[in-house]
């Protein structure tokens, strides 16, 4: 008898377990991994090693293969300030990282990243002064023991290489801001700073600590912001005097005052209001050569002269500059940019004197900006003139190997690891398929001849292009080079490239049933990138030279409205950007195809046209559109004036201006405030936005941390829920309500979070709820009528979640439309808590296209996988026992745990790591879902949350359907000729 039960329940169970079969990786789904901007870039040195080391503001280490830009190897430290680089060391055996404010040294094997060695500088986080900036950290070059000292604040370290055991350590005084070490192997030189006052100078042995000399020196034009210090060959300490326009030179072994050089006696007139110098070679190489940064394209290179400071070169028109050495041989590297342009040139100096054979220029495609970093390395080639590669970073924080002569070996798109908008956009149809919308269209007072020509003229059209498409795949199929094909199977790529030529003949065109769109992605480093959903490709892309990057973690300063998809032939679609300009700090909008990429305005990117006289608090993408299809776009500016735009869409929004709301938010104050809409008179001034209510919410240490509405394009399918004895529970749909999430602290020092539930058209609040003794990190997931959010439980020290759902009862006071001035009344809310056994990176609710299919969540694992959980599981209203009504209603019991069973992770055994958002979209099968992971990485995949209901399988029996179906029409002759000689026979008796 148990034995017939455990078969059944088995049997059961097998019915909701959904498998993912070898023969479907990567047919659906594709990942990309960056690393984020670089903070520090270095060439592994050696014949046969091709490794890159960089270390970026992702808090990543990372080697790429300098062949191809693949990444080596790729460690991730734990995000925010505690996993923050602020060092990475090389020296051809040991790669060292300093991260967390020099709390944490690693040691990493730089073949393969394994980590050699791991200790802590300090038991005391609190020791680090996060105001002083990163740490920094030199090697101890002492052949006896080599080591690494670290400054971190007021406290001196020194480790050795070989196991990272500490050697000594000393306290700084706390009254000086210590910035600058260097070691000469046998000492460790300290320099701190005490604002507007002196320098001073702490010198200790290398082997056991011992003070070896203390010193103070004057400087009085000194301080911590302005003022820019490096370190020269020959123990010189040179400083950057704005005050005086000079440099003050000083030597760390006879420090007893500065010596100052005006720029204007060496040859520099003209310079910004902080010059800024530039460290080309390490001082331990003995190179005295330096550069000065004058203005953002306008260097000099100077050098150490008998103490004195003398120019070398002045180089305008350089953007970067790079010192490097081969054999004892120091070559100097300065990358010169117009901004007119799309060329960089590649100059070397030896001495001061330019080595003309070594001038390179190089062609990038598309616009990256201006050069940002860079890093050459000299490569011995047998002859008077070295070899070199150049790796360039760029504005929009893309990688560029360069090899000579100024052939672009791979390049890599690192915006794309820093998103500030997303969004999914439709590809139009085909034109063939269009030219049918235009017969379909109709055209007045045309003949029937002339409508079956243009008939058979798009058939042939149709054919024509079906016949190229088969050409095209048998050439990729039996054609392809074997190498392309060996790196395809890899997967994985981590390349941007722009498409290839075979492929620009055939345009992006929508699929069947829509499962191929056009990812519109803008990067917090001012680019826009058009990425095709099937594989991740760069379609195009667009910089922006003057947007601003959002500066507050989390919160997106930049917004992406949608004002016109593909389905208004033969409109093309429509996008709009709106953020901040960073130059005037006024707002900045720019509107573009996103299937082309092509700007509407009669302007470039770096056109100012873009930028509006005023800076708006609030935009907002109304559903009313004008002519042309496109919806309208209302801003709110600080002066609480309206601007609509397109401008010439005023008269459509007057005569519905007084049923259209907006709302702003502060985070900081707690303060939220709404407006309405008014007509005045005519013209482009004759809307104003008039206050009408104010609400402010309970003061609280980090203010409004999550506030979601709901999508505009969301569905909602049924509006009541079927309960066990018959009677419907109707859902409380409100349209304008909006989850506001607060966190601080009480007067016990212990963390809460507060969520409120707000309806903006009225400010009223419909419900709200206070947890204790929680924090940290939050999501949240708001749609139709509930709400799902994550926290941390501070006391029992675990992640929960919330789910709230509401309902108007059993009575719905209104069926076809929600008013919230005639609101129902307040609405019932069930709610419960649950334990999740894993941390979050983000949260998403899967979406479709008219809202049938059930929902999953989609919950992004710390571990880097993805869970597709029901949201069946997150129901307030399981219940410990469930009754025989419930249990027909299908609900399961309440366990306080949710699962994370394995075969839930929809991306397998692909992590995904440092994930910033989870994207979904509705594809053209109501039972599927489109998801993109997008963050450091990139995932992208179908999810089918009651399966697919509305296809075939793959696995499905088409020979024997045909043969069924052929038996059944042979079954049905004969019989039918049987029946029909049945009948004459009967009819002849």
């Amino acid at each position: 008898m148990n034995a017939a039960f455990l078969l059944l329940l088995l049997l059961g169970l097998s019915g909701i377990v959904n498998s993912l079969y070898e023969d479907q990786v990567g047919k659906f789904d594709w990942r990309q991994q960056f690393i984020g901007k670089a903070k520090v870039l270095y060439f592994e040195q050696g014949g046969s090693k091709r490794n890159i080391f960089v270390a970026t503001e992702s808090n990543v280490v990372a080697a790429l293969n300098s062949r191809n830009g693949h990444l080596t190897w790729r460690q991730i430290f734990q995000p925010g300030p505690t996993g923050r680089i602020d060092a990475l060391l090389y020296n051809n055996e040991d790669l060292i990282s300093v991260s967390g404010g020099g709390h944490v040294l690693r040691s990493w094997e730089p073949s393969s990243g394994f980590l050699r060695w791991e200790v802590a500088t300090s038991t005391e986080t609190a020791t680090v002064k996060e105001s002083h900036g990163d740490a920094d950290a030199v090697f101890v070059n002492n052949d006896e023991l080599p080591s690494l000292a670290v400054l971190s604040g007021s406290n001196l370290y020194v480790h050795s290489l070989k196991d990272g055991q500490q050697i000594w350590d000393q306290q700084l005084p706390a009254t000086t801001n210590y910035k600058w070490l260097y070691s000469d192997g046998s000492s460790v030189y300290t320099l701190g700073l005490v604002p507007n006052s002196h320098f001073n100078l702490l010198k200790y042995s290398a082997v056991n600590g011992a003070l070896q000399n203390k010193a103070s020196l004057q400087a009085a034009w000194a301080s911590l912001q302005d003022t820019s210090c490096i370190l020269v060959s020959t123990l010189q300490f040179v400083c950057v005097d704005t005050l005086t326009n000079s440099l003050q030179v000083a030597s760390l072994e006879n420090i007893n005052v500065f010596s100052t050089t005006p720029l204007k006696t060496i040859g520099l007139d003209k310079h910004g209001p902080n010059p800024t110098l530039i460290q080309l070679f390490a001082p331990s190489s003995g190179r005295v050569e330096f550069a000065l940064q004058l203005t953002e394209d306008h260097h000099a290179l100077l050098k150490m002269s008998a103490g004195q400071v003398t120019l070398v070169k002045d180089l305008p028109s350089v953007w970067q500059i790079t010192g490097s050495t081969l054999d004892g041989n120091a070559i100097v590297t300065a990358a010169s940019w117009l901004p007119s342009t799309t060329e960089t040139i590649f100059r070397c100096y030896k001495d001061g004197v330019e080595i003309a054979p070594m001038m390179e220029k190089v062609t990038l495609e598309g616009n990256h900006g201006n050069p940002s970093k860079m890093n050459v390395l000299l490569i011995d080639k047998k002859s008077a003139n070295p070899g070199y590669k150049v790796l360039l970073e760029t504005a929009d924080h893309a990688l560029t190997l360069l090899n000579q002569p100024g052939r672009v070996a791979w390049q890599r798109e690192e915006g794309l690891a820093s998103v500030a908008a997303i969004e999914m956009v439709e590809l139009p149809v085909s034109d063939t398929e269009a030219k049918f919308e235009e017969e379909f269209g109709g055209r007045a007072r045309e003949s029937i001849g002339s409508m079956f020509l243009r008939r058979l003229s798009t058939q042939f059209a149709q054919l024509q292009v079906y016949l190229a498409h088969l050409k095209r795949r048998f050439s990729h199929t039996f054609l392809q080079d074997p190498i392309s094909i060996q790196e395809t199977m890899k997967g994985g790529a981590t390349v941007h490239t722009e498409a290839a030529d075979s492929d620009e003949d055939e345009p992006l065109t929508r699929d069947e049933f829509s499962l191929r769109k056009i990812v519109i992605v803008v990067s917090r480093s001012g680019k826009i990138f058009g990425l095709d959903s099937e594989d991740g490709s760069l379609v195009w892309s667009t910089y922006l030279a003057r947007l601003k990057s959002p500066t507050i973690p989390g919160h997106s300063q930049v917004l992406l409205f949608v004002r016109r998809t593909t389905a208004h032939f033969p409109h093309p679609p429509h996008c709009t950007v709106i953020g901040i300009d960073r130059v005037s700090g006024n707002t900045l909008m720019y509107s573009f195809n996103p299937i082309t990429g092509d700007s509407f305005d009669p302007v470039n990117a770096e056109d100012t046209s873009h930028v509006l006289p005023y800076r708006a608090k609030q935009a907002s993408m109304l559903a009313l559109t004008d002519e042309q299809e496109l919806k309208i776009v209302v801003l709110l500016d600080t002066d609480n004036k309206v601007h609509i735009y397109p401008k010439q869409a005023t008269g459509i929004l007057q005569a519905r201006a007084s049923t259209i709301y907006l709302f702003t938010a502060n985070r900081s104050d707690n303060a939220l405030q709404g407006y309405r809409l008014a007509a005045t008179g005519q013209g482009s001034e004759s809307i104003s936005a008039d206050v009408v209510w104010n609400v402010r919410l309970p003061a609280t240490d980090k203010g409004i941390v999550k506030l979601q509405g709901k999508k505009h394009t969301e569905h909602v399918h049924s509006q009541g829920r079927v309960l066990g004895d018959r009677s419907v529970l109707y859902k409380y749909l409100n349209p304008n309500l909006v989850a506001v999430v607060t966190e601080g602290q009480d007067t016990s020092a212990k963390g809460h979070v507060s969520v409120y539930l707000i309806d903006v058209v009225t400010g009223h609040i419909v419900f709200s709820i206070d947890h204790k003794k929680t924090s940290s990190p939050l999501f949240l997931v708001h749609t139709e009528n509930w709400i799902v959010y994550h926290y941390w439980n501070s006391r029992h020290r675990r992640h929960e979640m919330t789910v709230l759902e509401l309902y108007e009862g059993k009575v719905q006071k209104n069926s076809t439309v929600f008013s919230s001035v005639d609101p129902p009344p307040a609405p019932l809310v069930l709610r419960q808590s649950y334990i999740l056994p894993s941390a979050l990176q983000s949260m998403a609710i899967t979406r479709t296209e008219k809202g049938i299919t059930s929902s999953n969540l989609l919950l992004a694992l710390q571990s880097g996988g993805i869970l597709a959980l029901p949201k069946r599981f997150l129901d307030p209203r399981r219940p410990l026992a469930p009754t025989t009504e419930e249990k027909e209603e299908g609900l399961i019991p309440y366990l306080p745990e949710l699962p994370i069973p394995h075969q839930s992770i929809i991306n397998y055994n692909k992590t995904v790591l440092g994930i910033e958002g989870l994207l979904t979209s509705a594809a053209g099968l109501e039972s599927t879902c489109l998801l993109l992971a997008y963050g450091l990485d990139y995932y992208f995949t179908r999810v089918t949350p009651s399966n697919l209901f509305d296809v075939l399988k793959e696995d499905f029996d088409y020979t024997l359907i045909s043969a069924v179906l052929v038996g059944l029409v042979f079954a049905a002759w004969l019989t039918r000729k049987l029946a029909a000689n049945k009948a004459m026979n009967q009819a002849w008796r």
